[in-house]
């Protein structure tokens, strides 16, 4: 099963936990938006998509995306390639 998670605020100990389940039971994507990007320092994510312009606004030193190439990524993989969605 192929999960797009959405994850727009900073993450608990449960929620990382489910993160890393996932990561080992099936295909993920994870997307960062608003304050999800702090999530970069305080879990161990070992692949995400954030915003640049989240990134730059929050103070966190990440490489990200222009705002139009992460709009048109997050529609194309809700649209195409998930089977499910989860955002937090």
């Amino acid at each position: 099963m192929k999960y797009l998670l959405i994850v727009s605020r900073i993450l608990n100990g449960d929620f990382s936990k489910l993160i890393l389940k996932l990561i080992n039971e099936c295909e993920l994507k994870i997307y960062l938006v608003g304050d999800g990007v702090y999530n970069i320092k305080m879990v161990r994510i070992p692949f995400f998509t954030a915003c640049r312009n989240d990134l730059e606004m929050r103070g966190v030193k990440a490489d990200g995306l222009s705002s139009e190439e992460f709009y048109d990524r997050l529609v194309w993989d809700l649209m195409e390639w998930c089977d499910k969605v989860v955002f937090i």
